[in-house]
Order: structure tokens, then sequence, then C-alpha cells
């Protein structure tokens, strides 16, 4: 909002041009004529803080100025009001109907007009705080993925340089204990996480802009699970937690992206592990739902559960819950697996409650 706002004045009247200007100047307002409708549209286009337009003109009435400038992004927002000497109520309706946010007749009460061209004036310069917020916190969240997106192809190539002299360590077992071998497999895979997470990273802000090209192809999710369940049987080991499979008979090809899919898969694993305490168990089922002509899979545990506070916000990104007083982030892994089974034509949802353990569900079409 300007120091001193600006009003547009429509009328084809000269007389009531100047008499809106004699009782809005003293107030503090700045006023901008025009005489007629073609007038008025450009000047509304150096965008006044609110118009005053007469309903009753030649070649253009107030009614189609309105409709034009609702049609314009730029002017959609201004705040308008009708003035006029028609009085029936069919016009006023009409007026509010076209989109006009107040109406006056005439003869008007100064006072009235006064004040109705305040109240209009207060809700646009809230409009525009608004407005003017949102913009610098989409500025930003654009300076803040471009930030990460450095910092992630930044760590990539000092991952890969563990990652690449840990498996060189494995090619001379004869000089590692068993201790030292134990040791070398868990770092391995703390470095495939972190690569994931990296992939997650950047594949969530991809289909967020809507740049995600998918690689289809004709695969069985059965197997695809299975072979995501041995390989997660190593971490749920070392965290001393079983990680079952179960697996129906029959199960429909799906047309997928066999990389995001198995990343979901190993998402959803990782979680139900990292939130299942010592001796608890997860299973991983998947099934054909000829009825809804999908295939479905669940991973489900016995672990801590999630409050029902959490659950509508699970899938956010950078989403942390608190369990047992303890912050413990879902970080990107669920909003990529969100996204990856939508993208796929999918849904995904979680069932829970605090203490019981979850099971994450997302089902996926089968297209014939």
């Amino acid at each position: 909002m300007r120091d001193r706002p600006i009003i547009l004045v429509v009328d084809d009247q000269l007389q009531n041009i100047e008499l809106l200007e004699a009782h809005l100047t003293p107030s503090g307002y700045e006023v901008v004529r025009a005489a007629n409708g073609e007038e008025a549209l450009a000047k509304a286009a150096q965008l006044p803080d609110l118009i005053l337009l007469d309903i009753m003109m030649p070649k253009m009435s107030g009614f189609e100025v309105l409709q034009k400038l609702h049609a314009d992004e730029k002017t959609r927002l201004i705040p308008v009001v009708m003035i006029t000497a028609l009085r029936d109520t069919e016009d006023k309706v009409k007026a509010f109907d076209a989109g006009c946010d107040d109406f006056i007749s005439k003869p008007f009460d100064k006072n009235e007009l006064l004040a109705r061209v305040r109240s209009l004036l207060r809700i646009k310069r809230l409009q525009d705080e608004v407005k003017e917020n949102y913009d610098k916190l989409k500025e930003l969240e654009a300076l803040k993925d471009n930030l990460v997106h450095m910092i992630v192809h930044d760590f990539d190539n000092p991952i890969m340089a563990i990652s690449g002299n840990l498996q060189l360590l494995k090619l001379f077992p004869e000089n590692l204990s068993d201790e030292q071998k134990n040791n070398v497999e868990k770092a391995l895979v703390v470095c495939q996480f972190l690569q994931r997470m990296a992939k997650d990273l950047l594949d969530v802000n991809k289909m967020e802009e809507g740049k995600a090209t998918l690689r289809l192809e004709s695969l069985n999710l059965g197997a695809l699970t299975k072979d995501a369940v041995e390989r997660m049987k190593v971490i749920a080991f070392w965290e001393k937690k079983e990680l079952f499979c179960d697996i129906a008979e029959n199960i429909p090809e799906i047309v997928m992206d066999k990389e995001l899919m198995e990343r979901v898969m190993i998402n959803l694993i990782n979680n139900a592990i990292k939130f299942t305490r010592e001796g608890g168990q997860i299973v991983v089922s998947i099934g054909h739902d000829q009825r809804e002509n999908n295939v479905y899979v669940r991973v489900q545990d016995n672990g801590m559960g999630i409050a029902v506070q959490y659950l509508d916000r699970l899938f956010d990104k950078f989403m942390q819950i608190k369990v047992k007083e303890a912050k413990h982030g879902y970080g990107l892994g669920l909003t990529f697996c969100k996204m990856a089974v939508e993208a796929h034509g999918g849904k995904i949802k979680v069932e829970s409650e605090a203490g019981k353990g979850s099971t994450f569900i997302f089902t996926l079409p089968i297209t014939r």
C-alpha cells in the first residue's frame, strides 16, 4: 500500500467526479479521473488501490468495465465500489453478481462514502501484505531448494569416495577381522542410505516441478518386493528385529518404474525397522484386490506407532513426530513414497495408533 492511496473515479459526468474528489482529497486520498470505460481500463492498468465506478455510462457500462477488470489477472483483485442513481434491488444484485465489492446509491452520504472507502482500503492493505509475504516465502523456498541441490551434489562425491574405499577393503578379506568385516558392511549400508536420501530429495523436487520422467515397464511387484525384503533383512538383523515377507500367488504384472518402486519399498521397510523396538516384527505382504483391480502392498510393524495428531501430515516434507518425548524425523522418505506412488496412479495411506504399531498401505492400478 502506498503512503497516499490512489483512488480511480470513473464517471461520465464531470460534476460527479469533482464532488467525489472534493470528499476524498481532504481525507488524504489521491484521485485519478476517468470519463468513460475505455479510459478507466487504461488507468486501471496502473493499479490504483480502489475504483469508484459509475454504472450508467455511454458506450461501455460499469458492468462491462467490471467484467473486463476481473478478466485481467493484473486488475482482478482491485476493490471496486459501484456508484449509481439506480435504486432497484435487481440492479444491486446484478452489481454484486458482477463482482463488485460494495455499492453506493446516489445521492450518497459523505460519511458513508468515506467509511466504505476506509473499510475496502483496509482489506486491500491486508491482501497486499499477504501477497507480499507469500512472494517472499516463494523466494525463500526457491533459494532453499537451490541450496539443497548444491549440498546434495557436493556431498555425493565424498560418499562415492567412501563407498569405493570400503569396496576396496572387501577385496582383501584376509586383512580384516570378523568384526572389521561386519563394520565395513554396516558402513556400506550407511553409504547406500545416504545416496538414497540424496536421490529422494532430488526426485521429490523434480516431481513437485512436474519434471520427473517415469521409465515404465511391465514388472512383477511380488518379485520386486521379495528382493527389497531380502536386501533389508541385513539391517533388521543388525537392529535385532525380525523381517518377514508374505506374497500371495498369481500377482498380476504392473506397469511401473522399477527403480522408483524399489526405493518406495526400501523406504517403507527402513522406516518400519527404525520405529520398531528390539525383538519386534515387520511383515511385508502383497496381494491382488480383484474388485478394485489393483495390487496392494502392506508394511506392518508392531513398533512405537504414531499419535493421531501426526497422521494427516505424515507425508509432508521434512515431517517430524514425537515418540516418547524424542523427535524422530520421517524426513523426505515418505514424501517421496507418496509422490512416486501417485505418479503411478496409485494411493498410499497409513493406519497407526501410538504404542501399537503402524501399517503403511499403498495400491497400484492394474492396467490391461
